[in-house]
């Protein structure tokens, strides 16, 4: 049996990320390999003791950006918990925080689904693409954006050329893997749609407020639209 480890965003404020994460453990076990998530992405690598570096990164913009996050996860705190319950009770985690300790224990990687590849969410480059590993794939990986910004092309390009086999999950994601090393990935089902309805099944707590009657479910970020709002407005 294989040992894979998954690299993925991970937090507990979204259900996408949630959901994605679960399919993906799921289908790799299924697959028959065993399937673990690192919960740990601010390796010491990624860190700064350098002062004068620190303040640079310390602008209006940043701190409206954290009092409005921080506002969110106040107001979200029930919600987080029952995240965190999902994650305890379905998901498979370990919190490495070397990449000597990654490459001993896993045989493989997987990288993805979810916004795993956009240079905004995550800029540790040689972690987000595996680059510790001489054996890492992505499966439905997303960079969230329509073009990756000139000061990120070349690590984003060095990243990519290290994956043996990529998929994305959009579009947008192929175009942008080919303009950069000159092949195009394929693009794949997003994690959740590989499972059949009996499997989600599984997992489903059902409200006890439930309609009787038939509804509609709507479900949108409109705090991120707040925060994104309130950012162009700086």
């Amino acid at each position: 049996m294989k040992n894979i480890l998954i690299i993925t965003l991970y937090g507990n404020y979204n259900y996408g990320n949630k959901f994605q994460n679960y399919a993906m453990q799921t289908t790799l076990e299924k697959l028959g390999g065993n399937a673990n998530t690192n919960i740990n992405i601010n390796f010491n690598t990624q860190k700064t003791n350098n002062i004068l570096q620190k303040l640079r990164k310390i602008t209006f913009k940043r701190i409206i950006n954290k009092l409005l996050v921080k506002f969110k996860n106040i107001t979200d705190k029930k919600r987080t918990e029952n995240f965190k319950a999902f994650s305890e009770k379905y998901l498979k985690t370990v919190n490495y925080n070397t990449y000597d300790e990654l490459n001993k224990n896993y045989d493989m990687l997987c990288i993805g689904s979810d916004q795993i590849w956009n240079p905004y969410f995550i800029k540790d480059f040689y972690y987000s693409y595996g680059q510790f590993s001489n054996n890492a794939f992505s499966y439905a990986a997303s960079f969230g954006i329509n073009e990756i910004p000139d000061e990120y092309k070349e690590e984003v390009k060095k990243g990519l050329n290290h994956v043996k086999h990529i998929s994305v999950r959009e579009d947008k994601g192929a175009d942008i893997v080919e303009n950069l090393i000159g092949k195009r990935p394929e693009v794949v089902l997003d994690p959740t749609l590989l499972l059949e309805d009996k499997e989600w099944d599984k997992i489903i707590a059902v409200p006890k407020n439930i309609p009787k009657k038939k509804f509609i479910v709507t479900y949108f970020f409109i705090i991120s639209k707040i925060i994104a709002f309130y950012i162009n407005l700086i």
